[in-house]
């Protein structure tokens, strides 16, 4: 169907944005970079298309007359032998000296000369001669198929001796332009009336058409629009031979030049390279619709495996723990200060008995370690490798596992998670302060004053501590004090020290057993709010895994949509005229 300029402006806009924003196409960067210079192309052509002229080529093997053609066109000598190419490979083009002719030299790697006439018949077209098709080989092929994009129709010409070369098959299945803008002139056709009878050159005429008209069928091209005729002698001046269709070739051609004809044309030839393009494009819709089957299985395959994966995270947390962060790390850093009286002093002679000096009381931090990265980036391997063997399953292409590399931090997690760990824990044991234990100190303060005023009643006696309460006085006073002094040095009040001494001893070694028992609580809840936090971390991981694959589903997803506005399956006539 045919399309107007507005649909293919829109479309080829479209496909250029979704080249420049797109991450995952499977193309390389060369077939990228040229089809982003395509779009650049078949814009400014959209622009030009109502200004310039018919620009049509002349396409044919050696010997076949083309010169003679243009010049029959013309009606007038516009191609003369001192045109002649420098190399095999250049193209002349023919323009009126006022026509302003597009650039088409520019981006295709083949020379281009051009010549300029005063014919006024064909004022508004361009005729480029091309390069003969059985001299092209190699890069001057490509080249010249490169040319082929800027012309609007093409002439395809042969003679009776040159129409069955496959070389012109081969080369006029190449071409990517519409067929319908294709005519095929079967030229020098008063050759085969040179012999004596009329009747046998028309039936060579009929034999020759029609073998040519199967030899084009055969390469696509279904109905193909043939004129035999002689260019020479429509360029002599003579009346035409009955057989020869060259005056109605000259009026399909002059056809060409009306502005709505013209324009037709152009945009039928643009919306086959727009469709070529967009052939691509859907080729890359299929794969990312694999692409987006493969990314929603494995998505599907982590929320099976993340609970299992949760538990493995809690596992390696308690284990990780367990070597690498002693149950007493908290102790081993408590400052004795709780402790009051023979408390504290036997703590600190037990401290320095049981510890190194210099490490006595200095923080704990643990040491670096690698074995909570390895436990998490070995299920996150899993899931990478399974999506690289769904892609290689499906036969996608390179640059979608290049893609999807970063999909997965794998050796992130090794440094990450181990940093994560152990600056959280040397965090939370430095950080978690010592019990301040208010009343556990007033408890110390009560057993010690109640044995110490014990003491003291033991040791005054009862008559000195009665007088004391009964006649309070400096004699009652210093009664108990003598007292005091007597007893001290006596058998009795060295039996009265003695017991003091064990008793406060006791009293040290249970409420220093009581201060470790309680910084030992202390210690377990740290560690349980330090798992926790752990668990968190291991947790945290996992929903990052989660999160990159449903950005990388969501991205693929916009861009399968993107495909599908610019790039639709199928084309529905658009009859708004631009």
């Amino acid at each position: 169907m045919k399309r107007c300029g507005k649909s293919l402006r829109e479309q080829i806009t479209g496909i250029g944005a979704y080249l420049q924003s797109a991450t995952l196409l499977s193309l390389s960067v060369e077939q990228r970079n040229s089809l982003e210079q395509t779009t650049d192309k078949i814009l400014h052509k959209l622009d030009s298309i109502e200004q310039g002229c018919l620009t049509m080529g002349l396409l044919g093997g050696t010997g076949v007359g083309k010169s003679t053609l243009m010049n029959a066109l013309a009606g007038s000598v516009i191609a003369a032998a001192s045109h002649r190419r420098p190399h095999t490979d250049h193209v002349l083009v023919y323009a009126h000296a006022t026509a302003q002719v597009p650039d088409m030299a520019e981006g295709v790697g083949v020379p281009v000369s051009e010549i300029r006439h005063e014919a006024e018949a064909v004022r508004h077209i361009v005729l480029c001669d091309l390069p003969d098709f059985d001299s092209l080989v190699g890069t001057h092929r490509e080249s010249v198929l490169i040319f082929l994009t800027h012309l609007d129709v093409l002439l395809w010409i042969t003679s009776p001796e040159k129409y069955a070369d496959g070389r012109f098959y081969e080369l006029l299945r190449m071409v990517p332009k519409a067929r319908a803008n294709f005519c095929f002139v079967l030229n020098k056709a008063d050759n085969l009336f040179a012999g004596p009878s009329l009747q046998s050159g028309y039936e060579q005429l009929e034999s020759l058409t029609a073998s040519y008209r199967l030899h084009l069928q055969r390469s696509g091209i279904d109905e193909p629009l043939v004129y035999a005729l002689s260019a020479r002698e429509a360029l002599d001046g003579a009346s035409f031979s009955p057989w020869n269709a060259f005056q109605a070739f000259r009026q399909y051609v002059f056809q060409q030049r009306d502005v709505k004809e013209m324009a037709a044309v152009k945009l039928a030839n643009l919306d086959v390279e727009i469709e070529q393009m967009a052939g691509a494009l859907r080729k890359e819709l299929l794969q990312l619709e694999s692409l987006q089957e493969i990314l929603d299985a494995t998505a599907q395959q982590f929320r099976d495996r993340r609970n299992a994966w949760s538990a493995r995270g809690r596992e390696v947390v308690a284990a990780w723990l367990a070597e690498h962060v002693p149950s007493d790390a908290l102790a081993r850093r408590a400052d004795p200060a709780p402790l009051i009286g023979p408390g504290y002093a036997l703590a600190i002679v037990m401290g320095r008995w049981q510890q190194a000096p210099a490490d006595a009381r200095s923080p704990w931090s643990p040491v670096r370690s690698e074995e909570a990265g390895r436990a998490f980036t070995s299920q996150v391997q899993w899931l990478r490798e399974h999506l690289k063997a769904l892609l290689l399953r499906r036969n996608l292409p390179g640059p979608y596992l290049e893609g999807l590399g970063d999909l997965f931090r794998t050796p992130g997690p090794v440094v990450d998670l181990d940093e994560r760990f152990r600056t959280a824990a040397a965090v939370r044991l430095a950080g978690t302060p010592t019990p301040r234990l208010r009343f556990f100190r007033l408890r110390q303060w009560a057993s010690y004053s109640g044995l110490f005023v014990l003491m003291l009643l033991t040791m005054g006696g009862e008559g000195p501590w009665r007088d004391v309460l009964t006649d309070p006085g400096v004699s009652s006073v210093l009664g108990l004090v003598l007292s005091f002094v007597h007893t001290l040095f006596s058998t009795k009040g060295l039996a009265a020290l003695g017991s003091y001494a064990l008793v406060s001893l006791f009293l040290a070694f249970r409420f220093t057993r009581r201060y470790k028992e309680l910084l030992h609580r202390a210690g377990k809840r740290t560690l349980a709010a330090l798992e926790a936090q752990l668990c968190d971390f291991w947790e945290q991981e996992l929903d990052e895994v989660a999160e990159a694959l449903d950005a990388r589903r969501a991205q693929v997803r916009s861009q399968i949509e993107a495909i599908g506005r610019v790039a639709p399956a199928r084309r529905h006539l658009n009859k708004d005229d631009p």
